[in-house]
């Protein structure tokens, strides 16, 4: 008697279903919690890398914080020394009137002078009010020079004066015109006389 091909047919179905039944648990179901655990882990990588971004980041802007602050206690040393440096004053004075083209005929070095402006030796040791830091004193020093050069070259210098690093207090200006440079040529647009500078110095106890 032949065989029903209808069982065949189901038999044929049976094993197929269960052929894909076995397949899928043995070798889909691995490779599928493999690649969930890989997926996991790179989620892990990722994140950590997001952190190593921010943690360099954050670096970075801590640099730049304090690269600012270094340039912040540069410039304050240059404007309020922490003592008084004659060389370097002279030296910036000469350098602004160089740009301007002010001629500088006489400079006295730094002196001491008390917070009223009268010179003492012990000067040095009375603090201007103010106190740039805790328990620092603010020290004031006079230099007085003596320029030449035309309206616009004096006006330039002055400016340069108000805007140089170094704090500068321009106490007293005494200009007038010369009509004639000391060869005998007519000069009528330049000007001669005395500028009462003041600098100050940031003694900080040590």
């Amino acid at each position: 008697m032949p065989r029903s091909t209808t069982g065949l047919s189901y038999l044929t179905l049976i094993l197929v279903v269960l052929g894909a039944f076995i397949f899928t648990i043995f070798v889909i179901s691995p490779q599928w919690a493999d690649y969930k655990i890989a997926q996991a882990e790179l989620l892990k990588e990722q994140d950590k890398f997001e952190e190593r971004k921010e943690f360099l980041a954050s670096i970075d802007a801590r640099k730049k914080e304090l690269d600012s602050y270094a340039k912040d206690a540069l410039a304050l040393s240059v404007m309020l020394p922490d003592r008084q440096r004659p060389a370097n004053t002279l030296a910036l004075l000469q350098g602004l009137a160089s740009g301007s083209g002010v001629l500088v005929m006489e400079s006295s070095e730094p002196r001491a002078v008390s917070p009223t402006g009268g010179s003492t030796a012990a000067a040095a040791a009375s603090p201007v009010p103010g106190q740039a830091q805790a328990g620092s004193q603010l020290l004031s020093y006079e230099t007085n020079i003596r320029i030449r050069g035309s309206y616009a070259q004096t006006r330039n210098f002055l400016r340069d004066l108000e805007r140089s690093l170094l704090f500068t207090d321009v106490q007293a200006v005494d200009l007038q015109g010369i009509g004639n440079v000391p060869d005998g040529t007519p000069a009528p647009d330049q000007l001669e006389g005395k500028l009462v500078l003041r600098t100050y110095v940031q003694q900080v106890p040590r």
